[in-house]
């Protein structure tokens, strides 16, 4: 028998079960599948063990967060999900009920996601969007009271919600070591929004990273013609340049680094690469 796969995994306080079954209901009512700890683990069965059973079979994971703070399985499910979800390049969801406005600071890998604020339980928008968020298909009307049609959701286009999605899927991978995937997932966000500086900084810093300093000068140029005040890219372009032995390329990245730095008031930074050219100029 082929083993079944769930769209979504709740992970949640248990203080906030009342709100997240109504999730629940709303979600399998729009014909999703969802793994949801009061239908699948069985009574006397260890919650840790059901857990880890439970990631290969689930696509994404919502993580469901309430004034009542953070349970001490739902630790344990945001710990285990994160790690393993963004090797398998599954999605990771912050879900925010009423009462919390914000991810909490203690969970900053999960403030960089884009994520969802119910603010009641008939809260449509936000269902829509957790839907969205799940099937990667936007919700085309607006959901019907008891049940969303198959025939009411149309294919997601290239939108700010995929490109958020790889932005931050890169951003978690660059941040765990894993610069290739980070290449990756940038690559496919610039695919989506070619002028948004910051992933091409990105990706020049994976290759960077990489050891591929002509790729990593290359992004690094395209950010800086996008955002042509960019200091840190001027700095990082001064930096690989040096390693391929363009010295004076080198130097006029640092140099104008240095003079935007000072513009900005990051004094910290202005001073390592005044160093830092000044090292250069000796040699």
């Amino acid at each position: 028998m082929r083993e079944q796969l769930f769209d979504v995994f709740l992970a949640h306080h248990t203080a906030d079960k009342p709100f997240v079954m109504e999730i629940n209901t709303k979600l399998k009512q729009s014909g999703l599948s969802t793994w949801f700890d009061d239908e699948q683990i069985p009574p006397g069965r260890p919650f840790q063990q059901e857990i880890q059973q439970a990631i290969p079979k689930v696509k994404t994971a919502a993580i469901i967060l309430g004034k009542n703070g953070i349970g001490r399985w739902q630790n344990l499910e945001i710990k285990t999900f994160f790690s393993q979800f963004v090797k398998a390049d599954k999605i990771v969801i912050p879900v925010l009920l009423p009462g919390l406005d914000e991810v909490p600071e203690d969970l900053l890998f999960l403030k960089e996601l884009r994520w969802i604020n119910f603010k009641s339980v008939e809260d449509r928008d936000a269902l829509e969007l957790l839907i969205w968020g799940i099937t990667g298909k936007r919700p085309k009307q607006e959901l019907q009271d008891n049940l969303l049609s198959t025939t009411s959701i149309e294919t997601n286009q290239p939108s700010s919600f995929n490109f958020d999605i790889y932005f931050n899927q890169g951003l978690i991978k660059l941040k765990l070591g894993d610069n290739q995937g980070a290449i990756d997932d940038y690559s496919q966000a610039i695919k989506i929004k070619p002028n948004f500086a910051k992933a091409y900084y990105n990706r020049g810093v994976a290759n960077y990273n990489l050891g591929d300093n002509q790729c990593a000068v290359d992004d690094y140029s395209q950010a800086i013609e996008i955002q042509p005040d960019y200091a840190e890219a001027y700095y990082n372009r001064g930096l690989a340049n040096y390693n391929l032995g363009d010295n004076q390329g080198a130097i006029a990245d640092f140099s104008r680094s240095v003079q935007l730095f000072y513009e900005q008031g990051n004094m910290e930074m202005y001073s390592k690469a005044l160093e830092v050219m000044k090292d250069i100029k000796k040699e």
